[in-house]
């Protein structure tokens, strides 16, 4: 039998109910919300579980990989100027070089810190459809807007999702929300401004692409690897070759970089 969204994309359209239409969608969409939350939350553990693992040889490794950097792209500044012919100023060297591997220094501190999510930045007016998007869900399902009446912990948690999607500026998570809070209310979605078919079935289509990202790749597939001792001795043994080789690598940069002559006073 085809589900909706085999009849919505087939080229022969048969007749249908559209509110059992929408329903179904609505109930596909909220399925992949919570399929897509649970395995992001898998994917924060395992990484979480593996960079405690191997967290002392990943940051050596990538503080390995950032000297390295520095020195290809020192020499790199000293090439070009000396086929200008123009003197190599220490100031000027270590401004280009700096500006440039600062996203790798901020990554290295990410992997210390195992960092959590950041705030988006969005265009001003996806800013203020959060805004409003999260005013209406407050109308429906805040507390004080309904004195005496008691919500159940479904919509508790809904509410907990709304504020940490406005905190965050996720236009994507804050529309996820309102759906499935018009959802438990059994309101029709289609008669809302922000949703109809057309969202839901994209939605869906990108929720499922979410999770196929998120279960093929990294850090999800490192379970695998955590949950196997002898994987776990072998990718250690992988990190050390991996750092030594990174070792021998930056000793010849150095050396390659000690044939410029570097001017230390810009005049």
């Amino acid at each position: 039998m085809k589900n909706s969204l085999d009849i919505m994309f087939s080229e022969e359209i048969l007749p249908a109910d559209e509110e059992a239409v929408q329903t179904s969608l609505t109930d596909q969409f909220r399925t992949l919300v919570l399929k897509r939350d649970r395995l992001r939350k898998e994917e924060e553990q395992v990484q979480h579980a593996y960079i405690r693992k191997f967290g002392d040889l990943i940051q050596e490794r990538f503080g390995l990989q950032i000297e390295c950097v520095r020195y290809k792209k020192s020499i790199s500044f000293c090439q070009a100027c000396l086929n200008r012919n123009e003197p190599i100023y220490a100031d000027q060297l270590s401004s280009a070089v700096e500006g440039e591997i600062s996203g790798y220094c901020e990554q290295l501190e990410s992997i210390k810190a195992v960092a959590g999510m950041k705030t988006s930045t969005i265009p001003e007016a996806d800013r203020l459809k959060v805004k409003r998007i999260y005013k209406e869900i407050a109308l429906m399902i805040h507390p004080d807007m309904h004195p005496g009446q008691e919500f159940s912990q479904e919509m508790q948690d809904l509410w907990e999702r709304a504020k940490d999607a406005y905190q965050r500026n996720d236009l994507d998570a804050i529309m996820e929300t309102k759906v499935m809070v018009l959802d438990l209310l059994k309101k029709e979605p289609a008669e809302d401004r922000d949703i109809d078919e057309g969202y839901l079935a994209g939605r869906i289509k990108a929720l499922k692409d979410e999770i196929d990202e998120i279960i093929t790749n990294n850090p999800y597939r490192y379970k695998d690897i955590l949950d196997d001792e002898e994987a776990i001795e072998d990718t250690k043994e992988e990190f050390k070759e991996e750092i030594e080789d990174l070792k021998t690598y930056l000793e010849t940069l150095k050396e390659q970089f000690a044939t410029f002559e570097i001017t230390e006073v810009f005049n």
